[in-house]
């Protein structure tokens, strides 16, 4: 049994587990180590200082960490039900955090379905993963600072970025100067 149960290895989750270590803490993820997709590497080192301290934190508080385990059900109002290697387990809990970070909103246009068409946040996830993008040619289009971030990944994976299309409506974003 756990005081507070935060699911999520993320920046988010990895904070509040830190601000919840007075307490007894058990954080679970569904990854093999933690740090969420932003911090997440191919080699699965965490090369972020941000990140490495609040692993470290976590670390020396001893917050209780599950990782390669998936949250699938509520079993009862303090309980929830996760898969593992290992089996099913049970995760009881007084106070719950959900920290499973951000979801790609991927909205359909003319030809989205087509082969090697790819939301700029699973593409990097996909690269994160070993695919590679040496010498491949690359138009990053959509919405927000995702895709300066992404289009810089994947240039560092040897990409050619041929075009980067924001599609912010001007009217949207004429006021961030003021």
């Amino acid at each position: 049994m756990s005081d507070i149960l935060i699911i999520g290895g993320g920046a988010a989750g990895l904070s509040a587990a830190v601000s919840a270590s007075s307490e007894k803490v058990l954080l679970v993820d569904d990854n093999p180590k933690l740090g969420g997709q932003i911090w997440r590497t191919e080699l699965g080192k965490i090369k972020s200082p941000e990140a490495r301290e609040l692993i470290e934190k976590i670390e020396q508080k001893q917050v209780s960490i599950i990782n390669n385990a998936s949250v699938f059900a509520q079993n009862n109002e303090k309980s929830l039900l996760a898969e593992t290697p290992n089996g099913t387990i049970e995760l009881k809990f007084e106070k719950l955090i959900l920290a499973t970070g951000a979801r790609e909103r991927f909205l359909p246009f003319p030809n989205w379905t087509l082969p090697n068409t790819f939301g700029a946040g699973g593409l990097q996830a996909l690269v994160k993963s070993g695919l590679s993008v040496r010498n491949k040619r690359i138009i990053v289009a959509g919405t927000g600072a995702l895709l300066l971030a992404v289009a810089e990944y994947l240039k560092s994976k040897g990409a050619r970025i041929l075009l980067i299309a924001e599609q912010t409506f001007i009217s949207k974003i004429d006021n961030i100067w003021l």
